[in-house]
């Protein structure tokens, strides 16, 4: 069975219409999302679309037995021998290989599996007590055969005449190469195949023949060559490359396994007594898990019917009576090693479902069968996990003072709380997220995303929106872990608060509250055990990425601002963060290993443009303060005058909620001692070669503009450390005393109701008090009140006064905007008519047709492709920026504009 749809865990959708197509979900404005224009990317006729594992590598082929691959996320630099790329966004996409040379269709595919283990989270389990739901991970290693090395990966092909093929990487760089293994003896024209791995490092193949309808099943061994012993080279030097004299290309040898004919297409009718008859479809091989011994899936279609045999691999002498093996023992004969017998495929089970199956998808931990109409997930062990559930014939009744179900005491998907596929209408191309949120079908040649709909349980009650809370947190826990995207799972969400919006407003925001604090317990991420030793574990730490990008959607779903405004801040600062550490330290690395009087122009171009890369964020940090230090200065005036009418408040305020809690407090202080150090090295070396008479041009440029940021502001860097300093302890003073006796998750409450509700409960607003209070006697000190109040940061995009769009309820289900000026696309950053705040540098763009912009698909950021580099550098410079290269500062993948 070869796909014709694929779905990234990028979340980019390719698939043959019948040229190949790619798109991707991406968000409008906050609240709307459609499927962007799709790209064409191949115009001959397509048989074959499938991604690789980590989503990078996409193999296609067309009805001609054509194979190609292409690589997404890099751009082609220069065209020779060898090729050199350099790293884009996820929507650019390159071929990097081609086979034209075997002109015999492709009946069989299959990705190898990386070698590195996967986590899975298991279900989510209710403790009895506490009626709390507790949350538990595993690590399962790979199993079957992968590419010796464990970044490199590897593809197997079977072709109509036969041919197997191994394409693989090699030791380094991005090429293919081929691999052929000699022809199967037995076989003469291949209709149907399908390709799994076995335990013991071998991969099966089964194929049936259309002319003897003989059902063939075999093992490729694969022998590596030199990449087995350069693998094991390579984890002590990453460089290693084997001499060519030592090179040995891999090797296939493939042997035979099984043999059997296809099984009777007819069935008796028992009610109708009498025969009805159906025809071979397809098969399956089923991939082997740590409990599971692999099997091979055979179906059979029917008029209104699909049945299934399910065959497993098993040694000869299984079939072999116990009573035989008894007497062969009793007349000495040494029964056969079962590892060394000769294997068959035995019947292990039989299942019918209604309709015409279209594909079956293996996930990490279910089965997905996706019938014309209806989609089944299965188990590994087989079992329904969906369909629960029918859906009442009364939906009015559906309310809260219907009885309630038995309590959900587990949950491990979203169909264990009442969701299940949509009811659609027959389509012959239909996909499963990998999150198993949504499916998309093509109808009219366009791409529809339904997400799942909840078939039970509806009523409006706080026990329901808690169980479903806990489902999407388990659910994005899992794409989490996947390293998958799960914009699918967001909009889920977000129909969901729209629903429960429309009957009760209060549930539609203690939803949002429950998701978040509980993805937070999903991953076993806890805001209240980080201290300032661990600042840079938290400016590298992908899951409070993740964990604020689902936050910063989720607020903009909610009449309460300042929740999305709290996660863009600590993304920001975050990034900013890192921005500086990165850039001091190559500059120190550079300063240390030279002279002043040693330093040349390239050495001074290289810095400057570090330094340059870096003024942005930190203009924006500065401006930041500055807001803080404004909605303070408001709280105080408020507070001792309670008639004035204020836009910010205690309970809207971002400014408290920032200083508050323990994380965003502590990348305030890191960013704010960064910054001074930089400052002071840069003195330093400024005043080092200006006395070694080498302070060049980019090198002073640099220096002036760093140094001006800071010339005329308003509030002085010492003055908000100092007030840093001082609330940090009084915080930390106050705490440790207030939670004396409190249940020992208080703690944890109060920072995760700061965090992700931006609200304070009692004995954050007595704490708070107090901060306005030492505020007010540092702003005595400041002779510069009038240009604070003043001092224009509405280019930050948050607070009370930043511009939030119009709710709009959302469209599904979604599908290509054929008129974009419906919903036009609104940067989360805008400037001015056609300019834009880059998200990620902080300076101003242009969206004129000479600039080459890109947008995250999530939070509407917009950025430069590439960095604008001041000075005319003779070679690639190694900015900070690089490492956001491919994903915004929200952790989601950049697309082209225009591409």
């Amino acid at each position: 069975m070869t796909p014709t749809i694929s779905w990234s865990k990028h979340g980019f959708l390719a698939y043959a219409n019948p040229h190949l197509y790619v798109t991707h979900l991406e968000c409008v404005d906050g609240q709307q999302w459609r499927f962007a224009p799709p790209h064409k990317l191949h115009p001959s006729p397509v048989s074959l679309v499938s991604w690789s594992n980590p989503s990078t590598d996409l193999v296609v082929a067309d009805v001609s037995g054509n194979f190609y691959i292409y690589l997404a996320g890099v751009g082609l630099v220069s065209r020779s021998e060898t090729p050199a790329y350099e790293l884009t966004s996820y929507n650019h996409i390159e071929m990097i290989y081609q086979d034209l040379s075997v002109k015999s269709p492709l009946v069989g595919f299959r990705w190898l599996k990386i070698a590195k283990p996967s986590i899975i989270n298991g279900a989510a389990v209710r403790d009895p007590a506490s009626k709390q739901f507790s949350y538990s991970v595993k690590q399962v290693p790979p199993i079957g055969v992968t590419h010796p090395i464990p970044t490199k990966q590897a593809c197997i092909t079977v072709r109509r005449n036969g041919r197997i093929t191994l394409y693989h990487q090699g030791e380094h760089k991005v090429e293919y190469h081929r691999v052929d293994c000699e022809p199967l003896p037995d076989v003469i024209d291949v209709s149907h195949a399908s390709i799994g791995f076995l335990k013991d490092n071998r991969v099966m193949v089964s194929v049936v023949d259309s002319l003897t309808q003989q059902l063939f099943t075999y093992a490729v061994s694969i022998d590596w060559g030199h990449l087995t012993q350069s693998a094991a080279r390579q984890k002590e030097n990453p460089h290693y490359n084997t001499p060519d004299k030592d090179k040995t290309p891999p090797k296939l040898t493939a042997t035979k396994l099984a043999q059997m004919a296809l099984a009777p297409t007819y069935v008796f009718d028992d009610e109708s007594e009498q025969c009805r008859e159906g025809h071979f479809a397809n098969l399956q091989v089923l991939n082997c898990t740590a409990t599971h011994d692999i099997s091979l899936l055979v179906w059979y279609q029917y008029e209104h019917e699909t049945r299934f045999l399910r065959y497993q691999l098993v040694p000869e002498t299984e079939l072999v009576s116990s009573s035989f093996t008894q007497l062969a023992e009793r007349k000495g004969i040494t029964p056969t090693n079962p590892a060394n017998a000769q294997r068959t495929l035995r019947l292990a089970d039989e299942l019918v479902r209604p309709g015409k199956l279209i594909r079956i998808d293996e996930m990490e931990s279910s089965i997905v069968f996706v019938f014309e109409d209806r989609i089944d997930v299965f188990s590994l062990e087989m079992e329904l996990i969906n369909h629960k559930h029918s859906t009442p014939k009364d939906p009015s009744a559906m309310d809260i003072d219907r009885p309630v179900e038995p309590e959900v005491t587990k949950i491990a998907s979203v169909f264990d709380v009442g969701y299940d596929f949509a009811d659609i209408p027959a389509s012959p191309m239909i996909v499963v997220s990998p999150t198993l949120s949504s499916h998309v079908a093509f109808y009219d040649n366009h791409p529809k995303l339904f997400p799942v709909e909840r078939k039970w349980g509806q009523q409006l009650s706080k026990e329901h929106v808690y169980t479903m809370a806990v489902a999407f947190a388990h659910s994005h826990a899992q794409a989490c872990y996947m390293n998958c995207c799960c914009d699918d799972l967001i909009v889920l969400i977000a129909a969901e608060v729209q629903r429960l919006a429309a009957a009760k407003p209060q549930l539609a925001q203690d939803i949002v509250s429950l998701v978040l604090s509980e993805s937070h317990k999903a991953i076993n991420f806890a805001l209240d055990t980080f201290s300032r030793e661990s600042v840079d574990k938290l400016i590298s730490n992908p899951p409070l990425q993740k964990l604020l990008s689902l936050q910063l959607l989720l607020g903009e779903l909610v009449p309460r601002p300042v929740v999305s405004d709290i996660a863009w801040v600590v993304l920001n600062m975050r990034s900013t963060s890192f921005g500086i550490m990165f850039s001091l330290s190559s500059i120190y690395a550079q300063v240390t290993k030279k002279k002043p009087i040693d330093d040349s122009l390239a050495d001074s171009v290289t810095r400057g443009e570090r330094i340059i890369s870096l003024i942005g964020s930190v203009k924006w940090f500065i401006d930041l303060m500055v807001y803080i230090y404004q909605e303070l200065f408001q709280l105080s005036i408020c507070r001792n005058q309670p008639n004035m009418d204020s836009k910010v408040t205690m309970e809207n305020s971002l400014a408290l909620p920032i200083l508050l809690a323990k994380v965003p407090r502590l990348f305030l202080m890191y960013a704010l001692s960064s910054i001074g150090k930089t400052r002071e090295i840069l003195k330093k070396l400024h005043k080092d070669l200006a006395e070694a008479n080498k302070l060049y041009t980019p090198m002073k440029e640099a220096l002036n503009r760093y140094f001006s940021l800071t010339s005329q502001l308003p509030i002085t860097f010492s003055s908000f450390e100092n007030y840093l300093r001082e609330c940090d302890a009084y915080i930390s003073k106050e705490l440790a005393a207030k939670l004396q006796g409190k249940d020992p998750g208080y703690a944890l409450k109060l920072e995760q109701k700061l965090v992700c509700q931006g609200e304070l409960l009692p004995e954050m607003q007595e704490i708070a008090s107090v901060l306005l209070d030492r505020h007010q006697v540092n702003l005595n000190r400041d002779m510069k009140i009038s240009e604070l109040y003043f001092y224009d940061v509405d280019w930050l995009c948050v607070g009370v006064s930043s511009p939030h769009p119009p709710r709009r309820p959302l469209r599904l289900p979604i599908t290509t905007d054929a008129n974009e000026k419906q919903s036009p696309f609104q940067a989360r950053l805008p400037y001015a008519v056609n300019e834009h705040i880059d998200a990620l540098r902080k300076i101003v763009v242009s969206d004129g047709p000479k600039s080459r912009l890109r947008k995250c698909t999530r939070c509407r950021s917009v950025s430069l492709v590439t960095d604008p580099l001041v000075f005319d550098a003779p070679h690639t410079i190694g900015l900070w920026t690089m490492v956001f290269q491919r994903t915004c500062i929200c952790g989601n993948s950049w697309v082209n504009i225009g591409n």
